[in-house]
């Protein structure tokens, strides 16, 4: 994962979002598309939220330590 702070533009497809939770590692994943695509990379582009591209598109974004950020216990 690298840290990128030139500017980008990067296509979305919000067609169709959805959202995963992983509670063990305190992970929201918002993806974009129909399904589950590999990311040709992924960048830090704010404190724990990073984002997942393939070819110039946002396939998702990663949102580290969710529950402290909405400061809540997520069941």
């Amino acid at each position: 994962m690298e840290e990128v702070r030139k500017e980008r533009t990067l296509k979305v497809n919000i067609g169709h979002v959805w959202f995963d939770y992983d509670s063990q590692n305190d992970i929201l994943y918002v993806n974009f598309g129909d399904g589950e695509e590999e990311a040709e990379e992924e960048v830090l582009v704010d404190s724990d939220v990073v984002v997942r591209i393939k070819q110039d598109r946002m396939l998702g974004l990663m949102v580290l330590e969710f529950s402290k950020k909405i400061q809540r216990e997520i069941l």
